[in-house]
């Protein structure tokens, strides 16, 4: 009996023979690309557009369709590609899902995915362009067929300081294409949202209510027809065909940048500056999950910070705090056609790191629930039509095994050739133009110590060419499913208490959040909903986040009325202890008793941030200490003489 053939994801093809340079197609940030007036850029965002209108109304029941292929990622629990879903029990008929979530895995299993959704896109821009280039001229053609063979998926930068927050790609229900074939023609924006082929709902075709906690209790995403963004309510017309609120999404990203309301979020900017600065990870694994690697001695205060932590934030934002949107939840969050764009900045985060990076990769194996090896399967993901498996040591090279870059990651230009002899790439030449990229998109406490309010760095120590500053982070660690997996979020509050406001529904003082961005353990009917999942509740597994203090307390310390020096570090303590706060709040944007959750821990660290005036060199921080002083006596927080 032949072998059922795999589907194969290679990505879209390259050239043949490759360009000698070995340079690929880039992915571009999302908003840049779509306003571009580039001839080439404006025929891929119609092909863009058109093939995802043609992906999303494919048949569900498909391999290949839009909602099969979202599926992957939680609901329905159907195998894809021929590869059953993990099972708790062997004998179990219930699937249990491919989640990577809390793993070392993470990144590296978006990657293949992310490829999956470009390539398919890709491939249905076939008929796409010989349906709106019918009748056009032979040049009309071989341009939209070039176009096609050059894009590759955007990216939706939701962290720089320097661009729009939400893509104007997504903003509206209805958009213009105009093509060679059918002139100034309207369609339903696929962007905006997804809705299922011939108005079915999600249940009838696998997907179930999920477990949203005791606030709201088990949300009726089989009742969609249309996913949601920050929706009002989980029931009516609404809810079913899809509400979505744009502008809360811009909302949740901006207000978090409380003291300075409506500029970009300081707090998300600068947690993925840390990211990339030197020595901040001394591991790769570190780097990759949220899952605690907790170590026999006392744990790495920056270790607490990592890529999945900081997606989990954006998930939350844009799926709606009160009310869950799909991107709020793991099982259904990939339907939501914003979820693409999203992870394939989180890819570009990956990559760049790997490229400031090159040596840090799997240093052992990890005997934690959901993690692997380099050689793990990341499941369900095919590289060949003969059952080939990808891997984590397979998506580590993105330029080479997948076909793109990014516009920060083009070491094949002429400016990194060693010299005219040896073409050669200067690889610290390249990483320098990384660092200075980075500087200039995320470096917001950087750029509070090098261009302050009220000359701050007259004030400041100076080493060489460096200013010092004392840097101040949040850190938390607790239990992932310590409410069944039901997801929450913790609010960091500086200054009184006060209420929480309803637009975007955070509190007026919260300058950050750390989102447990987890999946219920069980379906409505009782089984286990997520093998991996169940597998860590068991384990008791930790996870961890962290979020920067310095930026708000900067802010703060400079206003007239301020009465603590950030460089004062028992004073910003004692300031600390008095105006520190946190709340949790689950999906209904209901208080849970920290009395009633012992695993949760948040303390203060203090360390040391220098920052260089060079523009190709990255702030470092060392030092950290922890202030327990801060949190003692806190619900939930770490008290004088506990151990991390």
């Amino acid at each position: 009996m032949a072998t059922k053939e795999t589907y194969p994801i290679k990505g879209i093809p390259l050239p043949n023979p490759p360009p000698p340079d070995g340079s690929v197609p880039l992915r571009r940030e999302v908003n840049e690309w779509f306003r571009s007036k580039v001839d080439r850029d404006v025929i891929q965002v119609k092909l863009f557009l058109l093939a995802l209108l043609e992906f999303e109304e494919i048949n569900v029941e498909e391999q290949l369709s839009y909602f099969q292929v979202a599926g992957i990622h939680g609901y329905p629990q159907k195998n894809w590609d021929g590869v059953p879903k993990p099972k708790m029990n062997p004998k179990s008929k219930n699937l249990q899902g491919y989640c990577t979530h809390n793993s070392i895995l993470f990144p590296s299993w978006h990657r293949p995915y992310l490829m999956l959704y470009e390539q398919r896109l890709y491939e249905l821009m076939e008929s796409v362009i010989a349906k709106h280039t019918a009748g056009a001229p032979s040049g009309t053609k071989t341009a939209w067929r070039e176009a096609a063979d050059s894009w590759r998926l955007p990216y939706w930068d939701w962290a720089s300081q320097n661009t729009t927050r939400f893509p104007a790609i997504a903003r509206n229900p209805k958009i213009e294409i105009d093509t060679p074939a059918y002139p100034s023609k309207s369609y339903c924006n696929p962007m905006y949202k997804f809705v299922m082929p011939k108005s079915e709902k999600m249940g009838d075709h696998g997907v179930p209510a999920v477990n949203g906690g005791t606030d709201v209790g088990w949300v009726p995403y089989q009742d969609c027809i249309g996913t949601s963004r920050w929706p009002k309510a989980t029931s009516g017309h609404e809810w079913v065909f899809g509400e979505v609120d744009n502008d809360s999404v811009e909302n949740a990203l901006t207000d978090a940048a409380w003291p300075q309301k409506g500029m970009p979020s300081m707090t998300i900017s600068d947690a993925v500056y840390r990211l990339f600065t030197e020595r901040w990870f001394e591991n790769y694994q570190a780097f990759a999950t949220t899952h605690f690697y907790k170590p026999k001695k006392d744990p790495v205060v920056t270790h607490y910070l990592s890529l999945e932590g900081i997606h989990n934030m954006i998930h939350n934002w844009t799926g709606g705090v009160k009310l869950e949107g799909h991107m709020s939840e793991v099982p259904v969050a990939a339907f939501d056609p914003i979820f693409w764009l999203h992870h394939a900045n989180i890819d570009r985060f990956y990559a760049m790191w790997q490229d400031l990076n090159p040596e840090l990769w799997w240093d052992g194996k990890s005997s934690l629930a959901g993690d692997g090896v380099p050689e793990t399967f990341l499941k369900p993901f095919h590289d060949n039509s003969a059952g080939g498996k990808w891997n984590s040591d397979k998506a580590r090279y993105w330029r080479e095994s997948c076909g793109y870059s990014y516009p920060e990651l083009q070491p094949w230009l002429p400016a990194y050739q060693k010299d005219e002899k040896d073409k050669s790439i200067d690889w610290e030449l390249y990483r320098l133009d990384i660092r200075a990229t980075i500087n200039n998109l995320y470096g917001t406490t950087r750029a509070l110590v090098l261009e302050p309010p009220k000359s701050l760095n007259s004030q400041l120590p100076i080493v060489g060419n460096s200013f010092e500053q004392n840097d101040y982070v949040v850190i938390a660690s607790y239990e992932k499913f310590a409410l069944g997996g039901v997801p929450f979020t913790i609010h960091i509050l500086l200054g009184p208490e006060s209420q929480p406001i309803t637009e975007p529904a955070v509190y007026s003082n919260e300058i950050g959040i750390i989102y447990n961005f987890s999946s219920a353990l069980h379906v409505e009917n009782g089984d286990v909903g997520c093998a991996n999942c169940a597998a860590q509740a068991t384990e008791g597994a930790l996870a961890t986040g962290l979020l920067p203090l310095t930026p708000a307390l900067i802010a703060l310390s400079t206003d007239e009325n301020s009465n603590f020096d950030v460089q004062d570090r028992p004073q910003t303590a004692d300031w600390l202890k008095e105006n520190l706060s946190w709340k949790v709040t689950t999906v209904g944007g209901g208080e849970v008793d920290l009395s009633q959750f012992p695993s949760l821990t948040v303390t203060v660290a203090g360390g040391t941030g220098t920052h260089s005036q060079q523009d190709a060199m990255l702030s470092s921080f060392s030092g950290y200490e922890v202030l327990p002083d801060v949190t003692n006596g806190k619900a939930g927080g770490l008290s004088v003489g506990q151990h991390l």
